[in-house]
């Protein structure tokens, strides 16, 4: 498990602005995250959880995503109550 700052942007990043971010201190790179907190009223707290399945020497459009993606979901299912029991909280 990585925590750190999380970088949305506009389009796939390939691994030459990858490195770019990653040497800025960057964790992960998305396309939603900031977009999905954007659209919530002020005030609402906002996690976000990703479970990369591409990143340096693992390209996105590549066979092994498969087998990274069930192994991804598998991640969800255990973290899933984890951000239940967080948003509960906040309630």
């Amino acid at each position: 498990m990585h925590v750190g700052p999380l970088v949305t942007a506009d389009r796939i990043v390939r691994e030459a602005e990858r490195r770019v971010w990653a040497a800025d201190g960057s964790r992960a790179v998305d396309m939603e995250s900031a977009h999905v907190a954007a659209a919530l009223p002020d005030g609402i707290p906002v996690a976000a959880l990703r479970v990369i399945v591409d990143g340096p020497g693992h390209p996105l459009l590549r066979p092994g995503t498969v087998t990274r993606g069930l192994a991804a979901r598998r991640v969800l299912a255990r973290t899933g109550p984890a951000l239940e029991r967080w948003a509960a909280a906040l309630a």
